[in-house]
């Protein structure tokens, strides 16, 4: 009997040595991955400075009276292939000159982008956000929203910055008076 326990005990153990290789080879699966990306995509959002429909600097001007000296207005792009900011600057004379600029936003990536709404700010200045107009004495500034709000590639968006002298002021004593508007766009890359 001794011998048929020691064969039982030997199988035992066989038996438990078999079922602990084969679990051990279960979990000790070895899984390797390999792969490789990469991003062709490229975002570019900047003022056009070189654009072909006008030239650059060009502005509409509006004189308040007639035989009057003629509001002035300059166009500014930030040095550089794509400029990211610009700086217009206005000379009103008389109430209702009015001096109007027109710039572009250009798509020079390959991604959609989408606008959001213009934000306004100034020292000084009260700003109504929803109507996208600002004012301090009698400057006021009025802001277009994008338009298109969604740029594709190569493509761009018009927006117009007006600056006027309001006619609030016929009949008053005005003393020189400036302001300055900050118009601060943003884009956010679209599928």
């Amino acid at each position: 009997m001794e011998a048929r326990q020691k064969n039982l005990l030997i199988l035992g153990l066989l038996s438990i040595v078999l079922v602990m290789s084969v679990g051990y080879a279960a979990f000790a699966t070895q899984l390797n991955i390999h792969g490789s990306s990469s991003i062709t995509s490229k975002w570019d959002i900047h003022f056009d400075n070189t654009r072909t429909d006008a030239t650059p600097g060009v502005v509409d001007k509006t004189v308040g009276l007639a035989d009057a000296a003629e509001p002035t207005g300059t166009i500014t792009y930030e040095s550089g292939d794509t400029p990211l900011s610009v700086t217009l600057e206005a000379g009103l004379n008389q109430p209702n000159d009015v001096v109007v600029f027109h710039l572009k936003v250009k798509n020079g990536g390959t991604l959609k982008a989408i606008a959001g709404a213009p934000v306004l700010s100034g020292s000084g200045l009260t700003i109504n956000p929803t109507a996208l107009t600002a004012v301090k004495g009698h400057i006021k500034f009025t802001v277009t929203a994008p338009s298109p709000t969604t740029i594709t590639p190569n493509n761009s968006a018009d927006i117009t910055v007006t600056a006027e002298f309001t006619d609030t002021a016929v009949n008053e004593v005005i003393n020189a008076d400036s302001a300055t508007l900050t118009v601060e766009l943003n884009y956010t890359q679209t599928n």
